[in-house]
């Protein structure tokens, strides 16, 4: 079983197309298979991130309201990433959401909302297994020893933009 890791640092910046694969230098391939036509929606793609010491630092970011696929190249087994969440909703996202404007604020939504901010689905074949992502700000490591998988699926909420430091992951 071999172990792989895809650092963003060396991928290019990328903003992704609905249905365009873009491979990494680590040969992992990504897709957008969604991102809706609805007002407050922010795209997906290997973007710079904020470092303390401006150094060269990407990350992969997957925007709100949009569902990006990530295929290995071989059957996986493991899978562990680092992310963060950055709440973007605003009072227009609620009004577009609920028909109604005011009484939230950000700390509303990471107590009301904690299960639906993003989901993790492994997928192989017809078999899917699916898990939530807590919407955390500080960099948090979700680490899955599954059955395993093909692909990969990462939907997001309107809440908010998922941002993935690095993915490592075994093959089967």
């Amino acid at each position: 079983m071999a172990n792989f890791t895809e650092y963003f640092n060396q991928t290019s910046l990328h903003e992704l197309a609905v249905d365009e694969s873009f491979k990494t230098p680590g040969g992992m391939i990504l897709k957008l298979v969604s991102f809706p036509d609805a007002p407050g929606a922010k795209p997906s793609g290997v973007r710079a991130a904020p470092t303390a010491n401006n150094a060269k630092n990407r990350e992969l970011v997957i925007g709100d309201l949009s569902g990006v696929t990530i295929e290995f190249g071989k059957l996986a087994k493991a899978l562990s990433f680092e992310y963060r969440f950055t709440f973007d909703f605003t009072e227009q996202d609620q009004v577009d959401q609920f028909g109604v404007a005011g009484g939230w604020s950000n700390a509303t939504l990471s107590e009301e909302w904690s299960e639906t901010f993003a989901s993790v689905t492994f997928r192989r074949g017809d078999t899917l297994k699916t898990y939530s992502l807590p919407g955390v700000t500080d960099f948090t490591v979700f680490n899955k020893h599954t059955a395993p998988f093909d692909e990969l699926l990462i939907m997001t909420s309107r809440v908010g933009k998922l941002h993935l430091d690095s993915v490592k992951w075994n093959d089967a």
